[in-house]
């Protein structure tokens, strides 16, 4: 991963961790709307049976059984690591004692960064990617004193455009100009079967 989409990971990190030491409710006509946030980590798994890490924090508000939010994670798809941006809503559509079953629907946008060598065998100039992000969830939230326990599974969709070139020796026309190497475009879709578990502080 290049240093500054490392930096400014990190620096979000540092900054939910402030907000995570904190929570606050406001009064509304309907109940109150309560700060909340989660931290859930897990992993991915495609079609050829192997298990990536995916890390996800969300902050928002919640009003009754409705909670909405902002979040950012962290995601590995071979040599692509992803930074995916949010929104995020859910809802609890059963409640059993003071724990929940939810529905969760996540999307935003998820820059992409190579982290491989080479491609197809010949050193490559691959230029960072990156494309939307679609990702439904089912989970189950059980209360722990202030705590909350998240069990989660779902269908993560992340789409992924870039551009590569092949790195062979620079070559000159007969005019003494450089002749300039072909760029292929390359649209991916990853599709992951994801799982996650963590804890909330509500």
């Amino acid at each position: 991963m290049s240093t500054k989409p490392r930096l400014f990971f990190f620096l979000f990190l540092l900054l939910t961790c402030q907000a995570f030491a904190q929570t606050d409710s406001v009064g509304h006509a309907g109940g109150k709307i309560r700060y909340w946030n989660n931290f859930l980590l897990g992993g991915l798994r495609g079609d050829h049976k192997e298990v990536f890490f995916s890390f996800a924090t969300t902050h928002g508000i919640r009003l009754g059984r409705l909670a909405v939010g902002l979040g950012a994670g962290l995601d590995a798809y071979g040599d692509w690591k992803v930074i995916p941006m949010f929104a995020s809503a859910s809802f609890d559509f059963a409640r059993i004692k003071n724990d929940a079953l939810f529905i969760q629907m996540n999307g935003g946008y998820g820059r992409a960064v190579y982290t491989g060598e080479d491609r197809m065998g010949v050193p490559a100039g691959i230029e960072n990617g990156g494309g939307k992000m679609f990702n439904p969830m089912l989970g189950y939230r059980i209360k722990a004193d202030r705590f909350r326990i998240y069990v989660a599974l779902g269908y993560k969709f992340q789409r992924n455009k870039y551009t590569y070139d092949y790195n062979f020796p620079e070559v000159f026309a007969p005019d003494g100009t450089p002749y300039e190497y072909p760029k292929y475009s390359v649209l991916e879709d990853m599709q992951r079967f994801v799982v996650q578990m963590g804890f909330g502080w509500h």
